[in-house]
């Protein structure tokens, strides 16, 4: 059986192989909104589409810098609760994962808003995934494991290039052995992206 959990060494070995599974895997196109002040439009469509409480996903130094803020101020103008996850960090663990997820399940949240770099989008897309599954984080490694929809998922990437916001994978570190594990499935695609000027 083929290991969706690879060491860092091996990594970039694998990537070939997993854009080769990526192009097999139907990938749905978010609806992007572009130019300065389209993460504002973006929460406006989360309201529209009825979301009552969403949880924002990102890391500590974005949301000490502010970022965050206009956000969650437009979302409760919109009659949006927010909660709000800062404690993303850099090739993120099935821990912080798993925390993330609980607190969306402790906020009772019904909606994702990942906003920061591909780590942030990664355990955004597998908290989406994780909550109408049921599956830990560590169960939805491998290709298709989620088999449903996952919750509503929505991206504001602040860094350009990683491409993560409109891809089928996600990548999370076991946090004993350091190896990264593979999320493929379709359903992690987010459903709107804003690629803001104003942030980005």
């Amino acid at each position: 059986m083929t290991s969706f959990f690879v060491t860092k060494a091996k990594a970039k070995a694998q990537l070939v192989g997993i854009k080769a599974a990526m192009t097999l895997l139907p990938a749905p196109r978010p609806t992007v909104f572009s130019g300065e002040g389209a993460a504002l439009k973006l929460c406006q469509a989360i309201a529209i589409f009825g979301h009552k409480n969403v949880l924002i996903v990102s890391d500590k130094i974005l949301n000490d810098l502010g970022v965050l803020k206009p956000l969650e101020t437009k979302l409760q103008e919109l009659g949006v609760k927010v909660a709000i996850f800062d404690g993303v960090k850099p090739d993120p663990t099935m821990s912080i994962t798993q925390a993330c997820l609980q607190q969306y399940k402790a906020a009772h949240c019904d909606s994702v808003l990942a906003v920061g770099g591909g780590s942030s989008i990664d355990v955004a897309k597998v908290v989406a995934l994780a909550a109408t599954t049921g599956k830990t984080p560590q169960q939805l490694v491998g290709i298709l494991k989620g088999r449903k929809a996952s919750a509503p998922l929505y991206a504001v990437p602040t860094t350009a290039g990683t491409g993560s916001e409109v891809t089928v994978g996600a990548v999370i570190s076991d946090d004993a052995s350091h190896q990264k594990g593979l999320v493929l499935d379709p359903n992690v695609v987010p459903r709107m992206v804003a690629l803001d000027s104003g942030i980005m």
